[in-house]
């Protein structure tokens, strides 16, 4: 490529992403992962993965290749080069658009029933409460560590309890309003980054949360949009409050993990402080409480389900 020298950085903190300017008025983004994150082999599944997506007519965002190659490596560093696409973050998602987004996952969730994923992780007990647990252990204050590890120990009994339930495949894995870019009238997902084997329901709970009743509204046009394309077992949708709190232990994990990384700290200034924790802590308890707090949503089969609250401030 030949660059005119123009270089901004994009908003991200897990990798280094950056907006790169071409001499024939075009740009590309390049797309540096943090050090020892993923293996080799883990990205190439990632990118793989969207390969198949674009060639079943998904609307995602491939990396570009290079001589057949789409993973490189500059001393410790991998680093990707994608297509710079124009568009906007949608914002409320009206019933139409959650019908449609719900089609389109049923659609990548066929493509990704094809083949596992060897090398990527898995949305488990072990790898999203265990291990983001080892690093939160020192961090947490005497006065609330035993409640908060109580805690941490029934989600992990729950989710436990439900994982077995239902299979898994290949997903994006982290699929909120924010990795969606609306392009026209249609959407474009955006990083695979966090893609792994999981439920399908995992890349609904996301999109569907508004932090009201509408979350259980909304699950609903997802999962009938997506049952035009594939069969989907509304028995799931008990996994969603499950989800939300396995999120809670698993984003402060990664906090933790980063947490020699100065960026963190300015933009989390609150973490590690007694309040952090009294906070997590209680909003865990109350996420628990919600595990078993059926209610009755509409006369539709299947839809008898807990009452999806979503308290994003937590």
């Amino acid at each position: 490529f030949n660059v005119t020298g123009h270089c901004q950085a994009l908003n991200s903190l897990e990798n280094r992403v950056f907006d790169v300017l071409l001499d024939d008025r075009t740009a590309i983004v390049m797309k540096f992962y943090r050090p020892h994150r993923w293996s080799k082999e883990q990205l190439q599944e990632e990118h793989d993965f969207l390969y198949e997506l674009v060639e079943d007519e998904l609307p995602v965002i491939a990396p570009l290749k290079i001589d057949k190659a789409s993973v490189f490596k500059n001393e410790e560093i991998y680093f990707s080069i994608w297509p710079r696409i124009g568009g906007r973050e949608p914002e409320e998602l009206t019933p139409e658009q959650l019908t449609s987004l719900g089609s389109l996952l049923a659609r990548m969730h066929l493509v990704g029933e094809r083949k596992p994923f060897e090398h990527r992780q898995a949305l488990n007990p072990v790898n999203f409460i265990t291990s983001p647990l080892e690093l939160i252990k020192p961090m947490l204050p005497d006065i609330i560590s035993d409640r908060y590890l109580e805690s941490a120990q029934q989600v992990a009994e729950k989710f436990t309890d439900l994982s077995v339930k239902y299979p898994v495949h290949r997903i994006h894995g982290d699929c909120h309003k924010g990795n969606l870019l609306l392009v026209n009238d249609g959407f474009l997902f955006l990083d695979f980054d966090d893609s792994m084997s999981g439920p399908a329901v995992q890349d609904f709970w996301m999109l569907a949360s508004t932090g009201d009743e509408q979350t259980a509204i909304n699950l609903q046009l997802l999962a009938e949009g997506y049952s035009r394309f594939k069969d989907f077992d509304n028995g799931q949708l008990a996994m969603v409050e499950v989800l939300r709190a396995v999120r809670f232990i698993h984003y402060s994990g990664w906090i933790a993990r980063r947490w020699n990384d100065k960026s963190f700290h300015n933009v989390f200034p609150h973490f590690a402080t007694d309040k952090y924790w009294i906070d997590e802590t209680n909003d865990l308890e109350k996420q628990i409480e919600k595990f078993s707090e059926p209610r009755i949503i509409d006369d539709s089969p299947g839809l008898s389900n807990s009452d999806y609250f979503f308290d994003w401030e937590g």
